[in-house]
C-alpha cells in the first residue's frame, strides 16, 4: 500500500499519512439543526403532562390527551397531531392528566380521563367517547381535594376493581378518593390521607403490583402500598445525593 502511494510521488503521500495521524474531528461527523418550535394550535401555551387513549379496536385511532395549565384547557389530538377537541376548564388551570378504561357507570363500560383543577381544588373526570373520541365531563362536581392541590394519578385495583385517584398537593398532602357510580355521574370519597413532606406533582400507579410511586420534588421518589388498606408508610427508591444519581426537581 505505501509502496502504492509513494508511485504517484511524494506530495500526495505526505497528505495521506498526515490524514491518517489527525484524529477526525467530533464536529466532522455531526449535523447542526438549529431548534425550533412549532405550535399547531395558535392557543397552547404550556402543555406539561398527557395521557394516551388506546382505541380498543383500531389503534390507528388512538388520541393523545394533554393538559395546558397556561391556556387553562385540555387539548384532545389524533396521531397526526391534529386538534380534535378544545376543552375549557371551569377553575381554568388544569395540572395533571391520567386515564383508566371500563369503569362501570350505569351498566356502561366507560373510559375515564381524570385531571386536577388548581384554582377550584376539584377532582373533574372527563368520558372518551369511543366513536367521536371527544372528552364529556361526567363528575359530580363535588370531588373536593386539600387546598392547593397539585398532582394526580388514577388506580385501578386488582384485587376489588375498584377505581381511584391519588391527589397530591403543593404542601406535601396525598389524598386517595374512591371513585363510584353516582347516578350516572361519578363521586369521589376519600379512603385514606397523609402527609408526605414537601410540595409533590409527580406520581404513577402500578396497576398489577400494586403500588403507588410520588415524587417528592427536593427529596427523592417513593413508593407506597396502593390499596386504601395500606399502611401509610412510604419507602424510598430513590433520594437526592443518593447514588441513584437523581437530583431535583423530581417531577414528571
Amino acid at each position: 500500500m505505501i509502496r502504492a502511494l509513494r508511485h504517484f510521488g511524494p506530495s500526495l503521500f505526505s497528505l495521506v499519512l498526515l490524514l491518517a495521524a489527525t484524529p477526525p474531528s467530533p464536529l466532522d461527523a455531526q449535523t447542526v439543526v438549529t431548534p425550533r418550535l412549532t405550535l399547531d394550535d395558535p392557543v397552547i401555551l404550556d402543555q406539561d403532562d398527557l395521557c394516551i387513549w388506546v382505541h380498543p379496536s383500531d389503534p390507528a385511532l388512538s388520541i393523545l390527551i394533554t393538559s395546558d395549565k397556561a391556556a387553562g384547557k385540555l387539548f384532545v389530538y389524533d396521531l397526526e397531531g391534529t386538534t380534535l377537541q378544545v376543552v375549557d376548564l371551569p377553575g381554568g388551570q388544569p395540572g395533571n392528566i391520567d386515564l383508566r378504561y371500563n369503569f362501570d357507570l350505569q351498566g356502561s363500560a366507560t373510559d375515564i380521563v381524570a385531571v386536577n383543577d388548581r384554582n377550584t381544588d376539584k377532582l373533574l373526570i372527563y368520558r372518551v367517547h369511543r366513536k367521536t373520541r371527544q372528552l364529556e365531563r361526567i363528575d359530580n362536581d363535588a370531588i373536593l381535594t386539600a387546598n392547593n392541590n397539585y398532582g394526580l394519578s388514577l388506580y385501578l385495583s386488582p384485587m376489588s376493581g375498584k377505581y381511584y385517584c391519588f391527589s397530591s398537593t403543593e404542601g406535601g398532602v396525598i389524598q386517595q378518593f374512591e371513585l363510584s357510580d353516582d347516578g350516572g355521574q361519578v363521586a369521589g370519597t376519600v379512603v385514606r390521607s397523609w402527609d408526605l413532606g414537601l410540595i409533590t406533582e409527580g406520581q404513577v400507579c402500578d396497576d398489577e403490583n400494586p403500588v403507588v410511586f410520588f415524587g417528592e420534588e427536593d427529596v427523592g421518589l417513593w413508593k407506597i402500598g396502593a390499596e386504601p388498606t395500606d399502611l401509610t408508610i412510604p419507602f424510598p427508591v430513590a433520594m437526592v445525593g443518593d447514588t441513584s444519581g437523581i437530583v431535583a426537581d423530581i417531577e414528571g
